[in-house]
């Protein structure tokens, strides 16, 4: 099937690209977010076995 003579397609691929920046910066985002998360929860879980090994050794702060 073919496009009528008067279709112009440059509009259409704008629209395209565009969307796909949106999809990239939206992936980069939630891959940003996850990875934030992830480090956050790795430091409050060090934070929680190192205040656990200062109790079994007895030390007070």
């Amino acid at each position: 099937m073919t496009d009528p003579e008067w279709w112009d397609d440059s509009a259409y691929e704008a629209e395209l690209r565009r969307s796909r920046r949106v999809a990239r910066f939206g992936w980069a985002a939630m891959v940003a977010i996850g990875v934030g998360t992830t480090a956050l929860m790795a430091l409050a879980a060090c934070a929680v076995i190192v205040g656990f090994v200062m109790l079994a050794v007895g030390q007070d702060y």
